[in-house]
Parts: C-alpha cells; sequence; structure tokens
C-alpha cells in the first residue's frame, strides 16, 4: 500500500483567519496569527501578529494588540498559550 505524500500545512497552530479572507497559494501563516476578516494574504505571515486588509499587511503584535484593544475591558489569562483561545472565545463564539 502506498501512502500520498504529506501535504505542507499552510496555517499553524493557534492561528485564527477570519471569515471571508482569501489566502492566496503558497503562503504560510505562522503559530498564533489572526488574519482580520475579508483580508486578503498574498505573503507569508510571522508569528504572534495580527494581520488585516487587502493587500493584508501586519496591523500590530498579538501583545500590543491585546494592551491596546482589550486589556482596558476585560481581563485577560496571563499566559501567552491561553492568551489564543481566550481571543478566539471572545470574538469568535
Amino acid at each position: 500500500m502506498e501512502l500520498a505524500p504529506e501535504i505542507p500545512r499552510p496555517l499553524a497552530a493557534g492561528s485564527f483567519i477570519g471569515s471571508r479572507s482569501i489566502i492566496l497559494g503558497g503562503v504560510h501563516i505562522s503559530q498564533n496569527t489572526v488574519i482580520g476578516a475579508g483580508s486578503v494574504v498574498a505573503k507569508n505571515c510571522l508569528g504572534n501578529s495580527v494581520y488585516a486588509g487587502n493587500p493584508a499587511r501586519k496591523v500590530s503584535d498579538i501583545e500590543d494588540y491585546l494592551e491596546r484593544r482589550i486589556l482596558k475591558h476585560i481581563s485577560v489569562p496571563a499566559d501567552p498559550r491561553e492568551r489564543i483561545g481566550f481571543l478566539r472565545r471572545h470574538f469568535f463564539g
């Protein structure tokens, strides 16, 4: 029995892609990256970052985003790994 070749995975663990986003072929999205809704991603995305727009551009680091947008209104877990899950649950149900 011959196994199929491994397919590269363009989306790393802990990353989130917003609805109606378009990811072009050959693009890799690194770990803990958030892609804003409706974005068109044409280039590789760095980890622990927030991207948005057409074409998608780096808006901020996850830490900066949390400080500016969220920490003012709600309490966020201290552990960075728990923060990503918290963001998903808070913003995307």
